[in-house]
C-alpha cells in the first residue's frame, strides 16, 4: 500500500516539475484555460466536451513527454535527435488539436453567440479579464529556481 501512495506522490511531483520548468507547458495550459471559458460560453454538448478533454489531454501529455525527453537527452551525450523528435510529435499532436476544435468549432452562429455571450454578460468579460491576467502571471512568474551545482555561487552562474 505505501508503494502504490508513494506512485501517486512521484507521479504529482513529476507534473509540478513539468509545469515549474517548462515556459511552453505553461502556455498551453493558459491557453487550455481560455478555451474552456469558451466552449462554456459556447455550449458544448457532452461528446463535445469528452473530444475536448480528450484532446487536451493529449496535447499536454505529449509535452510532458516532450519535457522528459529533452531533459533526459540533456544529460546525455546526444542531446540533439531526441529532443528534435519528441518537439516534433508534440507540435503534430497540437496541429491534431487544431484540427479538432476547428471541427468542434466550426458554427458560424454558435460562435457569434457565444462571443456575444461573453462580451454583453456582466459578469463574463471580468471573469475573462481576470483569468488572463491570472494566465500572463502563471506563465511569466510561475517558474522553478534554476538549480546551481555545489559551491558554486549565483556570481558565478552568471
Amino acid at each position: 500500500m505505501k508503494n502504490f501512495f508513494m506512485g501517486i506522490f512521484y507521479t504529482v511531483k513529476g507534473l509540478f516539475d513539468a509545469v515549474l520548468s517548462d515556459i511552453y507547458l505553461r502556455i498551453e495550459m493558459a491557453a487550455l484555460s481560455i478555451l474552456i471559458l469558451f466552449a462554456y460560453a459556447f455550449d458544448l454538448d457532452r461528446a463535445g466536451w469528452a473530444i475536448l478533454a480528450l484532446t487536451t489531454m493529449t496535447v499536454l501529455g505529449a509535452q510532458i513527454m516532450n519535457v522528459a525527453v529533452r531533459r533526459a537527452s540533456s544529460e546525455g551525450k546526444e542531446v540533439g535527435t531526441a529532443g528534435y523528435i519528441s518537439s516534433a510529435a508534440s507540435a503534430l499532436v497540437a496541429a491534431g488539436a487544431l484540427v479538432v476544435c476547428v471541427c468542434l468549432f466550426y458554427d458560424k452562429e454558435k460562435i457569434k453567440w457565444a462571443l456575444l455571450n461573453l462580451r454583453y454578460s456582466p459578469h463574463a468579460l471580468t471573469y475573462l479579464v481576470i483569468l488572463f491576467v491570472i494566465d500572463v502571471l502563471f506563465v511569466a512568474w510561475f517558474e522553478k529556481p534554476k538549480r546551481r551545482k555545489n559551491g558554486e555561487s549565483y556570481e558565478e552562474k552568471k
